[in-house]
């Protein structure tokens, strides 16, 4: 039996020793083809030339064997595939492999290596990224993408939808959608290298990346290239109607394998441009982009990013796998908030909250405004490019003791009712199988309910509490007062489909709401009429359908199917988490993009503007605003501390007007 290799110790002291892996030529061991190779120490400062490889580990099953002088390493199945590809006939070569130049069972060892690797990436002379053996399929489809993204690279100008394209350029899309390789580009996209959490790091430090499957290989940029170009492509429905016949099978290029392709070198591009200009990358934020890649150890979550983390701070972050998951989560978040960027760390915050920490399943019972990195995060799960908090900067004060944060802003206001989200009504519609209203039809009927009974009925004139009328408010509401188109008929569909199909409005688009609840409401009666069994004798005619329908319909799912509608005691709405409550307060940190709904540690929190309230104040005092007015600012004596619920929408209140709501002084946070 060949024993197992025992590592020589590495001299730990000033971090940068490292092993390289010395394989040696096939043509040494012909007969048996087995992978043999020499361990050898190696100086980061300065380094012979050597390539390091980023790889998936797969499962931990361990068949194959890499033969160290008398003794053996076990490795799995797709290193060892990797390391006979890369292996060289006549001359060695110098690899650098984490699973085998780092000693996995020595935690003080991975303590200290794990922090180098982004130095040992950024000084290999090329990083090739196996992405696997494939087959003879998915190594055709490689070598369309070799070619599309060749082309489209070196042809050096902006990759635009084929519409928008110049006319030359024409023969190059035809060319690609011709291709029967096309549909087929998700073989070489779904690989899991594209999914792994490890890989971030290993790429965005690579000087030279160069992307393998099997025998074909391109350079990352080319690949990046041609997948950027396909999602063009897939997006522009016009040029793609003219093809649909031709295929009997459709192409995601959109999908999250092709997009993660994006977001990889988009992580690549941020931090050569905080190199650059001797800049760190946004903490958060990256792991927040990477919160759809999978790693096998929680803890991964944050470590496998550490070197961008560190990157350009003179306090990095530590490692220490010994440390509890918990633990782990809440060193980073205070990282986050000590090394983070003021202009916007505390939106951090929407990464946290009790909302995000019940979909992780067994709990870590870390501190509300800890996020918990183990929940995978959707694109429409976060309120974006609003600006509730940003006339003042952010305070946060980190209670160390306590597993506390403070931070100062303002109680907007306590909610009064709840309309769970709109996926909530789901369960009440599944015995229907052939004529269902769809459960969002059911969803506005209980939101007009609830909201006709404080406001009056639709259309009525009932002034909002930061301007226009509440029925406005409700319908930019519930499309968080955005009109950026999600499909571009006008451009998307053939012309003679655009001119018979759509109807085009110049209504405004929030008050798309009108024709959005006709619709809705005609399917209900139309389901009625199929229970009762008679035709309703008063059944209206469908809404028109148009474009701007469409839109509003789509937009109002997207926002509302996981986030629950509520209106506050002074009239104020909003969609906030899945599990807002009455009772919750709507709170407003300064600095912050949006507000977030705080849940109170004690019922029956008094509010500032009620008059009826008795407060004991501790401390007053004020502050100077922006321009030059004078906000009060107030300490509470009973000091009251909340958990965070999670971020949300207040209508009228995103973009600032917050600051010139009348009664509402300055508070503090103490968030647990």
């Amino acid at each position: 039996m060949i024993p197992a290799h025992e590592y020589v110790k590495l001299e730990l002291e000033g971090g940068e020793l490292i092993r390289l892996l010395h394989l040696l030529p096939s043509a040494n061991h012909a007969e048996d083809r087995s992978l043999r190779c020499e361990l050898v120490p190696a100086s980061l400062s300065d380094p012979p030339p050597y390539v390091a490889v980023s790889y998936t580990w797969g499962s931990d099953v361990f068949p194959r064997q890499l033969f160290v002088e008398n003794a053996a390493i076990a490795i799995t199945e797709n290193l060892y595939q990797a390391l006979e590809q890369f292996r060289d006939e006549e001359k060695a070569r110098l690899l650098w492999v984490d699973a085998v130049c780092i000693n996995q069972g020595d935690e003080g060892e991975k303590a200290v290596q794990i922090p180098l690797m982004a130095s040992i990436y950024s000084s290999a002379t090329e990083v090739f990224i196996w992405l696997g053996e494939g087959n003879a399929e998915m190594h055709d489809v490689m070598r369309f993408l070799q070619r599309t993204g060749r082309k489209f690279f070196e042809r050096g100008t902006e990759i635009l939808e084929p519409r928008d394209e110049e006319q030359e350029s024409q023969g190059l899309w035809e060319q690609v959608i011709r291709d029967p390789s096309l549909t087929k580009a998700q073989l070489v996209w779904e690989r899991p290298w594209f999914t792994r959490r490890w890989v971030i790091q290993e790429l965005a430090f690579a000087q030279r990346p160069t992307v393998h499957l099997g025998p074909v290989s391109m350079p990352w940029e080319h690949l990046h290239a041609a997948t950027k170009a396909l999602i063009r492509l897939v997006s522009d429905g016009s040029f793609l109607n003219r093809y649909l016949l031709s295929y009997s099978e459709w192409f995601p290029a959109d999908s999250q394998s092709s997009v993660n392709v994006t977001i990889l070198n988009d992580i690549r591009k941020g931090l050569s441009a905080a190199s650059e200009s001797d800049g760190t990358v946004g903490i958060f934020q990256c792991v927040a982009d990477a919160s759809i890649f999978d790693c096998k150890e929680d803890k991964d979550k944050v470590f496998s990013l550490i070197g961008i983390f560190n990157h350009g701070r003179t306090e990095p972050l530590r490692i220490d796998y010994r440390l509890p998951t918990a633990v782990v989560f809440e060193k980073f978040a205070r990282f986050c908030f000590e090394h983070g960027d003021p202009r916007d760390y505390l939106d951090m915050l929407s990464y946290a909250g009790l909302s995000r920490h019940i979909r992780s399943g067994e709990s870590l019972r870390i501190p509300s405004w800890v996020p918990d990195w183990r929940v995978k995060l959707e694109t429409t799960d976060l309120l974006s490019n609003f600006r509730a908090g940003h006339r003042l900067a952010a305070t946060a004060e980190l209670l160390s003791d306590l597993q506390e944060l403070v931070v100062r802003g303002l109680v907007l206001d306590r909610v009064r009712c709840v309309l769970p989200p709109m996926n909530s009504f789901k369960l009440e519609i599944e015995r229907y199988e052939i004529l269902r209203p769809s459960f969002d039809a059911r969803w506005l009927e209980a939101l007009e309910k609830m909201f006709s009974s404080i406001f009056g009925p639709f259309g009525s004139p009932t002034p909002y509490a930061a301007g226009e009328t509440a029925w406005e408010a409700l319908m930019r509401t519930l499309i968080i007062d955005r009109d950026d188109l999600i499909w571009n008929a006008e451009k998307d569909l053939p012309h003679s489909e655009t001119q018979s199909e759509l109807r085009y409005s110049a209504t405004p688009f929030f008050q798309e709401y009108a024709n959005f609840r006709a619709r809705m409401f005609t399917a209900l009666k139309s389901q009625h009429s199929v229970e009762s069994g008679h035709p309703a004798a008063d059944e209206e005619q469908a809404a028109v359908l148009t474009h701007g329908t469409i839109e509003y319909q789509t937009r109002a799912y997207v926002n509302c199917k996981d986030r629950a509608f509520y209106i506050t005691e002074r009239g104020l709405v909003g969609l906030g988490p899945r599990e807002t409550v009455p009772g919750d307060i709507v709170g407003l940190p300064a600095g912050a993009s949006v507000p977030y709904v705080l849940r109170p540690e004690k019922e029956g929190l008094a509010m500032m503007w009620d008059e009826a309230a008795d407060i004991e104040i501790a401390k007053p005092g004020y502050l100077m605003m922006p321009d030059g007015s004078m906000r009060a600012l107030i300490l509470r004596a009973d000091q009251p501390r909340y958990q965070l619920v999670g971020e949300c929408y207040t209508h009228g209140l995103m973009y600032g007007k917050a600051w010139e709501l009348v009664g509402f002084p300055f508070e503090e946070f103490t968030l647990f």
